[in-house]
């Protein structure tokens, strides 16, 4: 006897599958766990090769098809599963990762540049250690940051991981002091700026008179009102706010002040005062005496020599006028009183008013007075048969009048 069951009904074809799920692209080749009948026999045939009863995955990236069939117990054969896919296990490589604004190390704002990652790719950010994500948040606080960044292809290789780590200061610098170097406010005859401390790093720029910012600065030369602007930025990239200063520019000396002697006098004098000077308005005088040092005020000479007198002018804008010069010779000893007697010789009565002859100092001015009128360059003797006095005396080229000199 012979006992048998017949069964002619083939396996259902196997399902066929990648263990990572991946559809056409893939970087493993491993199979999902299959279901096969109890009993039966599977077997695999890849890229149409032999069937084989085991599974030996591919490893050259390329397209390649997976065939699989399942035999079972009876001996009926399923129809046969294919999987077709691309094998790829090569990862993109690291992506160029810098600040948008090209900073390096120190920067004022933490948003990145763009990045090429290959197409499909999946981007993701890690900031500070912390979790990866699909998209980038920019860290806010001013303090040193690491971004990292990878990209995982489309068959699921993950590149190598991009770093990038910065300081993020995002607090501007403050304002600099803006002055000119002489020190003047408002009125001045020199542009030049006074030494400006920013901060280590900073760029520091001008702005004259509202034209273009510029890394120097070229001081305006025009007789003018101007205003100056200057700002810095520190190596962030932060801008500090912009200081200003506003001046009058004036480079034009002022005159030479008409320099006199009070009393008219020319060379020869008995009085060394000064007649009134008319400098500009708020302009400083200054005087020297005999090459001496400049003092704002004038102390005349006293000793009887040659002397010199030299005075100048600074204007508001610190411009300085020429030296006016004056010389004189300062004599304040009176001459001696004229020996006065009557041309005849006669003492106290007389038939003539005739004077003898005088002998003054040379240059001197010799004025006369008779009986208490009004003194004259030139003597009018008396006439009339009564008593009468003459007076004398004589001014010196410098200006002292001698003692009167007396004739009854």
């Amino acid at each position: 006897s012979l006992s048998f069951t017949l069964d002619t009904v083939a396996p259902a074809a196997l399902g066929l599958a990648l263990a990572n799920g991946a559809n056409g692209l893939t970087n493993s080749a491993a199979l999902a766990a299959l279901t096969p009948e109890a009993g039966a026999l599977v077997e695999y045939r890849v890229d149409s090769g032999a069937w084989a009863s085991s599974y030996t995955a591919p490893t050259a990236n390329a397209a390649h098809t997976v065939d699989v069939r399942q035999t079972d117990a009876a001996g009926n054969v399923s129809p046969t599963s294919s999987l077709s896919f691309t094998l790829d296990t090569v990862a993109p490589a690291a992506l160029g990762l810098a600040l948008a604004n090209g900073a390096s190390g120190l920067t004022n704002s933490a948003a990145l540049a763009a990045l090429t990652p290959e197409v499909g790719a999946l981007l993701e950010y890690r900031v500070d250690g912390g979790a990866w994500a699909s998209s980038y948040t920019a860290p806010t606080s001013n303090a040193a940051h690491t971004v990292d960044v990878r990209q995982t292809d489309v068959a699921g290789n993950v590149s190598p991981t991009a770093s990038l780590s910065f300081t993020l200061d995002t607090v501007a610098p403050a304002a600099l002091g803006l002055a000119l170097a002489n020190g003047a406010n408002g009125l001045t005859n020199s542009a030049a700026l006074a030494a400006l401390t920013p901060e280590a790093g900073a760029l520091v720029e001008y702005r004259v008179d509202g034209g273009a910012w510029t890394s120097s600065y070229t001081a305006p030369t025009s007789n003018a009102a101007h205003t100056v602007d200057v700002r810095q930025t520190d190596a962030a990239g932060n801008v500090s706010p912009t200081a200003s200063l506003s001046f009058t520019l004036d480079t034009i000396a002022p005159a030479a002040l008409g320099l006199a002697l009070a009393n008219g006098a020319n060379g020869l004098t008995n009085n060394a005062a000064l007649a009134a000077l008319t400098p500009e308005v708020g302009a400083l005088v200054e005087y020297r005496v005999d090459g001496g040092a400049w003092a704002s005020s004038y102390t005349a000479p006293t000793s009887n020599a040659a002397h010199t007198v030299d005075v100048r002018q600074t204007d508001a804008a610190g411009n300085v006028s020429p030296t006016a010069s004056l010389s004189f010779t300062l004599d304040t000893v009176a001459p001696a009183a004229l020996g006065l007697a009557l041309a005849n010789g006669a003492n106290g009565l007389t038939n003539n008013a005739a004077l003898a002859a005088l002998t003054p100092e040379v240059g001197a001015l010799v004025e006369y007075r008779v009986d208490g009128g009004a003194w004259a360059s030139s003597y009018t003797a008396p006439t009339s048969n009564a008593a009468h006095t003459v007076d004398v005396r004589q001014t010196d080229a410098a200006g002292n009048v001698s003692p009167t000199a007396s004739l009854s």
